[in-house]
């Protein structure tokens, strides 16, 4: 008799990925990164799971090369999202169109997209 809960033995494929990244960089501080990882199993009969096993982390070193790049790119990234999302906010809607003479007028008129 095995001592673990509903143990199954499976033939299949698992791997260890990073599932999650927690990026913090702090006004005035050292930003540092955090990769949360989990186990993919995916057994003979196509089930998939993930399970969170660990986690990996540093801080930025402004004198490692690929650190200053990835940092580089993030902020890149940033400004384009940020300069997007506020062009979108910014959009003026166009006044509808006045109603000719005798056209009816209770027609509602919502400009938003």
């Amino acid at each position: 008799m095995t001592t673990n809960y509903k143990e199954t033995n499976i033939s299949g494929t698992q791997w260890q990925r990073a599932c999650r990244v927690i990026i913090n960089n702090p006004y005035r501080g050292v930003p540092s990164i955090i990769y949360c990882e989990e186990a993919v199993t995916i057994d003979a009969s196509g089930n998939t799971t993930a399970t969170p096993v660990a986690e990996v982390s540093c801080t930025f070193d402004p004198n490692n090369k690929s650190h200053v790049s990835i940092y580089r790119a993030l902020n890149a990234l940033y400004m384009q999202l940020a300069e997007e999302r506020d062009a979108k906010e910014a959009q003026v809607y166009e006044e509808p169109p006045k109603p000719a003479e005798g056209e009816a007028t209770n027609v509602i008129y919502d400009p938003r997209p």
